[in-house]
């Protein structure tokens, strides 16, 4: 029964996270960054509950979970953190000058995540 309620639960927070991403809340890379930070900071919280979960499923030492998984997880969040900026900044790009002369053309990028997709 709990199993049951905690799919549910589960399935309730993701359609709110997608209604959000909708909406257009991770649009602006400030909203992305603090996301990442408060994932950061719940990796950090749940760090022994992380580190039981892998020994009792893959028998992995909570030393070797420390370096294979978790550093890697934090190593990943930063990486984000530091170029979500510039991953987002319009690009320029070049114009067929017969059509366009004299405006300027840029790429923007925006994130289509696998939440947006359903």
């Amino acid at each position: 029964m709990a199993e049951i309620d905690a799919s549910t639960h589960a399935a309730q927070v993701v359609a709110k996270l997608r209604a959000g991403f909708r909406a257009g809340l991770m649009r602006w890379p400030s909203a992305r960054i603090e996301q990442l930070k408060k994932l950061a900071a719940c990796v950090e919280h749940h760090h022994d509950d992380l580190c039981r979960a892998l020994y009792k499923d893959l028998r992995k030492p909570v030393a070797e979970s420390k370096i294979t998984e978790l550093s890697m997880v934090f190593t990943e969040i930063q990486l984000q953190i530091d170029n979500v900026r510039k991953w987002v900044k319009p690009t320029s790009v070049s114009n067929p000058s017969h059509l366009m002369y004299p405006l300027d053309s840029y790429v923007g990028r925006v994130c289509l995540c696998h939440a947006a997709s359903s």
